[in-house]
């Protein structure tokens, strides 16, 4: 008996052809540019760059640890209509948020005042 072979069978590609050959440092400075000037989901973003939606998804927690993307919003995505977050890198629409040096500062002082 035979084994079966592959030969002739199309070979399933996670990412569309015309990306395929486009690494991932180009595909992560495409996002992280589209980001500056544009207001999307992730899925927007994937879809109108034509990046495989899963490599956005590792390109905005990446940026998003390095602290240069901020999520602005919740609202319905464009392309799949569902709630998602809408992202952007541009720091001029980052949102203003006062920073805490010490999680304790209030309680620390109270303490010293004896509670008052």
């Amino acid at each position: 008996m035979q084994r079966p072979t592959t030969q002739g069978l199309n070979k399933v590609t996670r990412q569309p052809k015309d990306n395929q050959f486009r690494s991932h440092k180009a595909q992560y400075k495409e996002f992280f540019e589209y980001l500056q000037t544009h207001i999307a989901t992730a899925t927007m973003a994937a879809t109108a760059l034509n990046i495989y939606r899963p490599n956005v998804c590792y390109y905005k927690r990446w940026l998003e640890s390095s602290g240069k993307l901020w999520e602005l919003y919740k609202g319905k995505c464009k392309v799949t209509g569902y709630t998602a977050a809408f992202i952007t890198c541009n720091p001029d629409l980052a949102p203003k948020r006062p920073k805490q040096t010490n999680l304790f500062d209030n309680v620390q002082e109270d303490v010293r005042n004896g509670g008052k």
